[in-house]
This record gives structure tokens, sequence and C-alpha cells, in this order.
């Protein structure tokens, strides 16, 4: 509301700008989802389809149309994947600055981008071309001003998912779709069975309706692109592959953590669940046919 306000200082508030701040974002995204497929695969065709799958994403299109903030965290999250795939490549500060750029613009929108530092930390411990000094140095700082951030935030959202506080209104009904309670303790185990859940759920099992099929479609698309980046790994021996799934995977977990229902982890899924299309038109088009 804050960001749309800001364009109405330019002009007479009108209905047509929010939608058209989201479709421009969502344009943005396009071209990073191209730019990071390019960057890893060398190979045009392989971009252009992904894209097009990404377009065509049912789920994405409604959230798309529908919210605002979405598209917004979305490409944030991915103008932080392209500029960490950047500076791997060219070792270009200024590609680490856009990440740190990203991650304070997107915590705006959702305060679970901070924890886009840990996708850093993970890079410089384990996948850098630092020294081990640099590497550890640079990991302790990271983890320390993660640690001083989350302290020292007063955001509601990030106080209850992190402590083990109570809701005002406890929560007596349980719908089906919920795979905890909400008031439940916030302890390991909780936190153990949310990252879990969130992965997974619905199970096959479950499905009861046409929602459920979407979820566990869903699952089956990110089991597929996982299996097949690794494959494109174990081909190419590109560490960029690594990177985007390190990313991904961390993105899942910080989000995970907040997440109650599978309904709501389908959602934050597809914040970068757009990425394995890369894998699996790579797969597709190139390393089938080679």
């Amino acid at each position: 509301s804050q960001m749309i306000s800001l364009f109405y200082l330019f002009g007479t508030p009108h209905i047509l700008i929010p939608g058209l701040l989201n479709i421009t974002v969502h344009n943005l995204t396009v071209m990073l989802l191209y730019h990071i497929c390019v960057h890893l695969f060398k190979n045009t065709d392989v971009a252009n389809i992904s894209t097009i799958i990404y377009i065509l994403y049912p789920l994405h299109i409604t959230s798309t149309i529908i919210t605002l903030r979405e598209i917004y965290i979305t490409f944030f999250i991915l103008l932080f994947i392209y500029a960490l795939l950047l500076y791997h490549r060219r070792n270009n500060k200024w590609h680490l600055t856009i990440c740190v750029i990203a991650i304070g613009l997107g915590s705006l929108f959702h305060i679970g981008l901070l924890g886009l530092l840990l996708i850093l930390a993970v890079y410089f411990m384990f996948l850098s071309a630092h020294s081990a000094i640099v590497r550890v140095f640079l990991v302790l700082a990271i983890i320390l001003g993660f640690i001083v951030l989350i302290t020292y935030n007063e955001d509601s959202k990030l106080t209850s998912t992190l402590k083990n506080e109570q809701h005002l209104e406890p929560t007596t009904f349980k719908a089906r779709a919920d795979y905890l309670h909400i008031n439940e303790e916030k302890n390991i185990q909780t936190k153990t069975k949310q990252i879990i859940y969130f992965l997974v759920k619905p199970l096959p099992w479950e499905i009861r309706n046409f929602s459920d099929i979407i979820g566990v479609v869903n699952i089956a698309f990110i089991l597929l692109g996982t299996y097949l980046a690794f494959k494109a790994y174990m081909y190419e021996r590109n560490k960029d592959i690594l990177i985007v799934l390190i990313a991904i995977y961390i993105v899942f977990i910080i989000f995970s953590l907040g997440t109650y229902n599978y309904g709501t982890a389908l959602r934050h899924r597809d914040k970068v669940t757009m990425l394995f299309t890369m894998f699996i038109s790579y797969y597709a088009f190139i390393l089938r046919k080679r």
C-alpha cells in the first residue's frame, strides 16, 4: 500500500495502477528467470521453454492476478539468486551488493526474506573460491548480522514464528488442510515437522478434492525438478546448479517455519518452484537428446 501511494504522488489515484505495477514486476521476473536459465545452460531454447512454462502455469497466473505482494517477493528472490550467480562467476562486489539490496528491500514485503542471508552463509562456506580464513570470517559476519536482525526485529509474524507465543484467540477448529495447530508449542520437534510437512503435504492418500490433486501434482513437480537438477549437475559439473538448488531449499525451509497448512505451503513453494522448469526443460530438450 505504501508503494502504491508513492505512485499516487505523481498523479491522480487510478484503479489500474496496482495492476500495472503487478504486471510490470511479473515481466521483470520473467526476464530474470530467462537470464538465470541462460546463465546456467548457455542455451536460449531451454530458457525460452522454461519461461513459457512459467508464464502459463495456472497457479502463478492466479496469484499474479489476485494478489499484489506475492510477485514482489518472487522478484526479489530471483534478483538475489541471479546476482549471487553472477558474483560466483565474476567475483564482482557490485553483484554481492545487489544481493544485500534484494534482501533488504524484499524483507519489506516479507520478513522471511531476511533468511536469504543464510543462503549467502552456505555459499561462502561450501562453494566460494575465497581462502578458508576469508570464508570463515564472512560466514561468521553474516550469521552475526542475521542474529542481530532477528533479535531486534519487532515484526509480529517473526515474533509469533520464532517465539513460543500463543495467539490471542485460541484456535479450536482444525481444517482438514491444516497439518499443525497454529497454537502448538514452538519447539524443535514442531519446527522439524513444519519443514517436513511443508515439503510433502498433501500426501497421495490424503486426496479428497481437486485442491488436493493440485497440491500432490505440485510436490511431484518439485521432486521431478530436484531429481533432474542433480542429473544435470552430474552431467555438467556446474556449481551454479548447486547454488540454485541450495537457494530453493533454503527458501522452502524459511517459509515452512511460519506455515501450518498445505494451502499456504503451496503458495509459498510457488515463489521459487518455477526455477525447476529450467532443469525439466534442459533434460527434455538437451540432455535426453544427447
